[in-house]
């Protein structure tokens, strides 16, 4: 059988299309494909710690000059039981609570499939969001929805200025 390679009139070597010089010729031009791919992925790895890296700064800075409205938490009276602003009884004890309400904040990255969500998931930084996406939750600064806020806005903003689909939610506790 002869080569495949056009012009060529040379006969094939072993199981392959193409002569010894062409197959050689070939095998090159594939582990030079190959190569440049796995360069290419790395590459994105790389844009993708940076990016993480970036945003994450960004959330904690955010997170830490945030100033959340404190509350005093305590017994309201029985006549104001009901009421959205009751008072509260002063023969119970009171409590003053520093970083405000409580509750929880996260970035949706939709979505789910792409680069960026598949090496968030892949890295242990999010997980597969019930309706879609991949959620990032921000874990820092206990309990202040205010601070966790704060934190997922700026991340979000860092992510969805380098082109990434995502946003922030909360909720309170």
């Amino acid at each position: 059988m002869l080569c495949a390679k056009e012009g060529c009139s040379l006969q094939t070597a072993g199981k392959s299309k193409y002569c010894a010089t062409h197959r050689a010729e070939a095998r090159k031009a594939w582990l030079d494909n190959v190569r440049k791919s796995e360069q290419e992925r790395a590459d994105k790895i790389t844009a993708h710690v940076a990016l993480w890296n970036r945003g994450r700064a960004a959330a904690l800075e955010a997170g830490k000059n945030a100033i959340p409205t404190p509350m005093v938490v305590g017994t309201p009276t029985p006549e104001t039981m009901w009421e959205p602003q009751g008072k509260l009884d002063p023969n119970q004890p009171q409590y003053y609570v520093e970083d405000g309400v409580c509750g929880f904040a996260w970035v949706k990255v939709r979505p789910g499939t792409s680069s960026f969500a598949r090496w968030l998931k892949k890295q242990g930084h999010g997980y597969s969001a019930y309706r879609g996406g991949i959620d990032v939750s921000i874990s820092d600064f206990g309990q202040s929805m205010q601070r966790k806020e704060a934190a997922a806005k700026a991340m979000a903003k860092v992510w969805a200025d380098a082109g990434i689909n995502c946003y922030a939610q909360s909720r309170m506790d």
